[in-house]
């Protein structure tokens, strides 16, 4: 009841491209652990995200993501080397923005900084 709203930064909502091409090898399973083999595209199909919920929720994608070469490579469409924008994406999302920013500078960046706050006060991202 006192939620006022949330904003995801990047998240896989669609499940990552990338851990479907790495999520069988070792060197993956010890660095991200069960969590890395939840994010495959297959485990979201099985998962479906819940499209029943009862606050407003806002979606920050990146867009900057020749950081990452594997992203480069692997990741069709914009995305912030990552996480393609489309499966940032979520069924009950209020509002959705992509920015020019790498997946892992997301939380650092002062313009998805702004744009969260907007959400949480007015419900929409600027040009959202």
């Amino acid at each position: 009841a006192r939620m006022g709203g949330v904003v995801m930064l990047g998240p896989p909502n669609g499940g990552c491209e990338i851990a479907d091409a790495f999520h069988r090898f070792l060197v993956f399973k010890l660095l991200f652990g069960p969590a890395g083999q939840q994010l495959t595209v297959a485990a979201h199909r099985q998962h479906l995200p819940d499209e029943n919920i009862d606050y407003p929720l806002g979606i920050i994608a990146g867009t900057t993501g020749w950081i990452y070469p594997d992203g480069q490579i692997i990741l069709k469409g914009p995305h912030d080397g990552r996480v393609t924008v489309e499966r940032t994406k979520h069924p009950a999302m209020k509002d959705h923005i992509a920015l020019p920013v790498a997946h892992g500078f997301l939380m650092y960046s002062g313009k998805v900084r702004e744009q969260a706050l907007r959400f949480l006060k007015t419900g929409s991202f600027a040009g959202g």
